[in-house]
C-alpha cells in the first residue's frame, strides 16, 4: 500500500537520530523512575 506525503513534509521533517544519540536503557529507566504520577496522566505506575 503506497504512502503519499507532501514534498514539504519531507523537506522539513527530521531524520531519525542515529544510535549514538539515542538514550540508553539505563538513561530511559532513570527518566521514567523520576516521573511523578501527574506526569503520566490518569495511568498510575
Amino acid at each position: 500500500c503506497p504512502i503519499f506525503v507532501e514534498e514539504q513534509v519531507l523537506k522539513t521533517s527530521k531524520q531519525a537520530t542515529n544510535l549514538s544519540e539515542r538514550a540508553t536503557s539505563d538513561e530511559l529507566r532513570k527518566f521514567l523512575e523520576g516521573l511523578g504520577d501527574d506526569d503520566l496522566g490518569k495511568y498510575k505506575m
